[in-house]
């Protein structure tokens, strides 16, 4: 489960409220006086771990974490289910809720530990409009995005697949000139087969240089689903590959390289 952070929210902020609400889900699953009494901890539960998530995590994620359609259920037949005929039911609606809490937080904190992980290594990110793919005299498969951008070929290049261009190279596979249809369709084929179904995936794994230890050419690919948040570990440095200031030059994508 990929947490989306609300706009503005700093991503060890966010690992720490998940932090903090993931230890007081696990302690619901203990025994109560009665079952309503569980059910009432419960709700009280979710209450407080939504007042503390929601400037975090998308309203989405607060769904999927704590807003669930069993917890609005339960919310809304808690003045009927004070009863002793409910206690078997109630019991085991709020156990098998919990549990799935409990579930749900780990997911999210190894999702969240992992994504933090990759953004946090030393590497250099790439984003290129749609022209680049189309124009640029080498296709993608085989352009040298170190030398484009004038990398240390020891780095890192990551480059990033905002959702917009992927849906703007889709368009051109339908275009009226040849050429554009085919790199086009050439870079979302290239794209399909690196991804494989995921959201990242390596197009060139490097060379492996015994003398010093480094492995020089790597080249990984990312699709990125929602608009950049500033929640990744540290301001970036922007280079802008630009020749002059207004246009680019022939062979350089309208983008940007960032050091993180």
């Amino acid at each position: 489960m990929l947490i989306t952070p609300r706009r503005g929210a700093d991503w060890k902020n966010i690992r720490q409220v998940l932090s903090g609400v993931q230890p007081t889900v696990m302690n619901l699953q203990r025994p109560y006086g009665s079952a309503f009494e569980g059910l009432l901890t419960y709700l009280e539960w979710a209450t407080e771990s939504a007042r503390m998530l929601r400037f975090q995590v998308s309203d989405r994620d607060l769904d999927r974490l704590v807003f669930t359609p069993r917890y609005k259920a339960l919310l809304a037949s808690c003045g009927t289910l004070a009863g002793t005929a409910q206690q078997r039911l109630v019991n085991g609606l709020v156990q098998l809720e919990v549990a799935e809490r409990v579930e749900a937080f780990e997911a999210a904190m190894a999702a969240l530990d992992a994504q933090i992980g990759r953004w946090a290594r030393r590497e250099v990110f790439v984003v290129a409009d749609s022209s680049f793919y189309i124009q640029n005299a080498v296709k993608l498969a085989d352009v040298d995005l170190h030398e484009v951008f004038e990398v240390p070929r020891w780095e890192l290049v990551r480059l990033l697949f905002p959702i917009v261009v992927v849906d703007e190279l889709d368009n051109l596979k339908d275009a009226s000139k040849q050429r554009a249809r085919w790199r086009a369709a050439h870079t979302l084929g290239l794209l399909d087969g690196v991804l494989d179904g995921g959201t990242h995936g390596i197009l060139h794994a490097g060379e492996h240089t015994v003398q010093d230890g480094e492995t020089r050419g790597r080249v990984h690919l990312e699709i990125v689903l929602d608009p950049p948040r500033p929640c990744t570990p540290g301001p970036p440095r922007r280079r802008d590959h630009r020749s002059g200031r207004g246009h680019p030059g022939p062979g350089r994508p309208r983008g940007s390289v960032a050091d993180v």
